[in-house]
């Protein structure tokens, strides 16, 4: 075909069955003479994928299992090739299946060219049709590209929107599409009114596993533009997005818009897109997999001024890419900015095949991956770094519906959350008292003759939550010469008592060099404590007890 033709089909018409699961439909793709390209079915755009060797290509179908797009190169008057695309491999060359011949009509015009095709999935094991100039429905083997079996198309009966009787004219353009097991054609055609030809859209139901040489249209639309019926030749393409469920024809033809919406019930077109030199389009059935989005951060707590890094998950289940409809921003929360060495890294691409778009400015409070990226099946990752600077729990989200994709949008919302302290800062208290003389723990200082007991009791107190927990917490004091610290002050084996948050039960440690939480220096006469956990709200308060020699 030389022009592309975006349809929207009934929903009675569109229902594939099942649930969503993993398929190849993640995109509708629309062909030029020399290349390959996405199409967003909602707006009509059309963005280059892939630009071939060859100057005219044809006859584009989507397997709706595998995701890999086959097309006819049929750049010479009798070639008429096969090959097979990957769009998850855009810049590797397309395969060469081989050639496919090109049938003759029954009864009818011996030489034709390709126009369009379309897989059948209805069955489960996709069937490869291509449709020929001279209405000729050919299935052909999708590995070898031998034929199969032929078919001739014929429209008759009246369209839905005219009232005169329909039948093929001496040629055709258009393109065919299966949505479900129903067989849809785009199809030139002659009325029996003097020079009222036009262009059709017409349902063949299902195609017959074996035993049919013909089929005859059981209804027809007439296409029309503005209310007035197109002409014969004006749309080269169609193509049926089951995420959408939009049937979307394309044209190639100067002077015509390049993608328009068909209104299947009336003919009426809508104008889409403006992309030139369209030469047809693919279709598929199957709903794919939507997208997901996570999101994380390498560290989940921070201090003040600190970065961490966050790294956004795009998922696709799917086999072959997805392409965004729209940028995707991640909008950062309150406290929370663009570091200023962004570091941004992402595994997703463009759409043929270079690196993905950006934008990560310093200082800002979002960060922009750009329309039009390709998200591969398997899935892609955007990693960037952030300043938190202010403290608390900050949420970073991307909603439901935030990634707009041709498999849809994202049911689940994204989210990680960045814990932001001050650095650790505490109080510490000392208290004293003579054991011997039965004194009470207080901060003033006391007395003691040579033979009495001396106890000594430091609180530490976190400075509670906004500020970071102890990773090391140890309590240290210098035991002034002559004291000696005593042991077993506390019972056996208990030389230092320990109370967490003023509670009434303890516990005990040594000042022997063993690995309990205590250890006291002689030479330097330090007395060192491990008081963690020392975390937000927390009180730690250690006892000990030295003897005046």
């Amino acid at each position: 075909m030389k022009r592309l033709f975006l349809r929207l089909l009934g929903l009675a018409a569109c229902v594939s069955g099942g649930a969503l699961a993993a398929s190849g439909c993640t995109s509708v793709y629309a062909l030029t003479s020399t290349g390959i390209n996405w199409v967003d079915a909602q707006s009509g755009a059309v963005t280059g994928t892939y630009t071939t060797s060859f100057t005219a290509i044809n006859g584009a179908a989507l397997n709706p299992v595998t995701g890999q797009l086959y097309f006819i190169d049929r750049s010479a008057a009798t070639t008429n090739t096969l090959y097979r695309y990957n769009p998850q491999t855009p810049t590797v060359a397309p395969v060469q299946i081989g050639a496919v011949t090109i049938p003759t009509r029954n009864g009818g015009t011996t030489t034709s060219v390709n126009v369009g095709a379309s897989f059948d999935n209805s069955t489960g094991t996709p069937k490869l049709y291509l449709l020929y100039g001279n209405y000729v429905l050919q299935e052909v083997n999708p590995s070898t590209g031998a034929t199969v079996r032929t078919i001739d198309l014929n429209l008759a009966n009246g369209a839905q929107n005219s009232t005169t009787a329909i039948s093929n004219a001496t040629t055709t353009n258009g393109d065919i599409v299966f949505v479900g097991s129903t067989l849809y054609a785009l199809l030139d055609g002659e009325t029996t009114a003097a020079g009222s030809g036009g262009m059709f859209y017409a349902n063949f139901g299902t195609v017959a596993a074996s035993g049919v040489t013909a089929l005859s249209s059981s209804s027809v639309v007439r296409i029309t533009s503005g209310g007035t019926n197109v002409a014969r030749g004006i749309y080269n393409g169609i193509s049926y997005d089951p995420v959408t469920a939009r049937t979307v024809l394309s044209s190639g033809s100067t002077g015509s818009s390049g993608t328009v919406l068909l209104n299947t019930s009336s003919g009426a077109t809508t104008v889409l897109g403006s992309a030139a030199n369209l030469t047809d389009m693919t279709d598929c059935g199957n709903t794919p997999d939507p997208p997901t989005i996570a999101k994380s951060f390498n560290s989940a707590t921070v201090l003040v001024n600190q970065n961490s890094r966050v790294t956004l998950t795009f998922g696709n289940t799917n086999p072959t890419p997805f392409y965004m409809r729209s940028a995707v921003t991640d909008t950062l929360p309150t406290g929370v900015v663009v570091a200023s060495t962004p570091n941004p890294s992402t595994t997703c691409t463009s759409s043929t095949g270079g690196a993905a778009t950006v934008t990560a400015t310093a200082g800002s409070g979002s960060v922009t991956l750009a329309s039009g990226t390709s998200i591969p099946g398997g899935g892609c990752t955007l990693s960037f770094d952030v300043t938190a600077n202010s403290t608390g729990s900050k949420v970073n989200t991307i909603a439901v519906g935030g990634v707009v994709s041709t498999a849809g949008t994202n049911a689940v919302v994204g989210t990680a959350t960045l814990t932001v302290n001050n650095a650790i800062t505490g109080t510490i208290n000392k208290r004293q008292r003579n054991v011997t003389q039965s004194g009470t723990l207080g901060t003033a200082a006391v007395s003691a003759k040579p033979g009495e007991t001396v106890e000594y009791c430091l609180t530490a107190a976190h400075a509670g939550t906004g500020y970071a927990d102890a990773t090391t917490a140890t309590l240290r004091d210098v035991i002034p010469s002559p004291l000696v610290p005593l042991t077993n002050s506390y019972g056996t084996g208990q030389d230092v008592r320990i109370t967490r948050n003023a509670g009434t039960s303890y516990t005990y440690a040594t000042l022997a060099s063993d690995s309990d939480t205590a250890t006291y220096t002689s030479s330097s006469r330090v007395l060192g404590i491990n008081i963690l956990p020392f975390t937000a709200g927390t009180t730690v308060e250690v006892c000990f007890q030295a003897q005046v020699p």
